[in-house]
C-alpha cells in the first residue's frame, strides 16, 4: 500500500513486508489479520530472540583485564537482562528490495504497507558491518558506578542495533 504523499521533517516513511499466503484459509485468515492491525496502526514487536537472524543480539568479547569468569558471567548476564527490555519491530526504508519481497512478502505475492512515523527517541536505524559486535567485557565498568542500568543498557541498544551485512 502506497500513499503519494511525501513525508514531513519530523517524520519518516519505512515499510513492512507481510505475506498473504494462498495454499492454506486458515494462513490467509492471519496473513490478511496482520495487515489490517498495521493499517490499525498497531505493529508487534517480539523479543529479539525470536527474530530470524541467527546473529540478532549476538556479540564477541575480549578481556584485556584478565577478569575473573565470575565477573565476566555476571556483566554478560547483566548484559542480557538489559537486552531482554527491548523489542523489535523489523522494517525498512526501501520498499523495492527483491530480498524483502522474496522473503517477507510470499515471494513477491503479499504486500508491502508503508507507514508514516513520526521520530522519537525509540526508534533506531541498524547500522551493518562486516563483523558481529565486540565488547571490551573486562574494561566495562558494569558495577556500582551503573546504578541505574544506564551504561548497560547502551551497550544492549548498541548490540541490537548493529548486525552484520550478512
Amino acid at each position: 500500500i502506497h500513499s503519494q504523499k511525501e513525508s514531513k521533517d519530523d517524520k519518516f516513511l519505512v515499510y513492512k513486508f507481510r505475506p498473504i499466503r494462498t495454499f492454506c484459509d486458515l494462513c490467509r485468515e492471519v496473513d490478511f489479520l496482520r495487515i489490517e492491525e498495521i493499517l490499525d496502526g498497531k505493529l508487534y514487536c517480539a523479543d529479539w530472540r525470536k527474530l530470524n537472524d541467527v546473529l540478532e543480539g549476538k556479540y564477541t568479547y575480549c578481556d584485556s583485564n584478565n577478569t575473573t569468569e565470575q565477573l565476566l558471567f555476571d556483566k554478560g548476564n547483566r548484559i542480557q537482562n538489559q537486552k531482554e527490555a527491548y523489542r523489535v519491530c523489523s522494517l525498512t526504508k526501501n520498499s523495492t528490495d527483491p530480498l524483502m519481497w522474496a522473503f517477507y512478502a510470499s515471494d513477491n505475492a503479499g504486500v508491502a504497507i508503508e507507514i508514516e512515523l513520526e521520530k522519537n527517541d525509540n526508534i533506531f536505524s541498524v547500522v551493518y558491518e562486516n563483523t558481529i559486535p565486540k565488547i571490551e567485557l573486562g574494561s566495562l565498568c558494569i558495577d556500582e558506578s551503573d546504578v541505574d542500568g544506564s551504561k548497560t543498557r547502551a551497550i544492549a541498544k548498541h548490540l541490537l542495533t548493529h548486525k552484520t551485512n550478512a
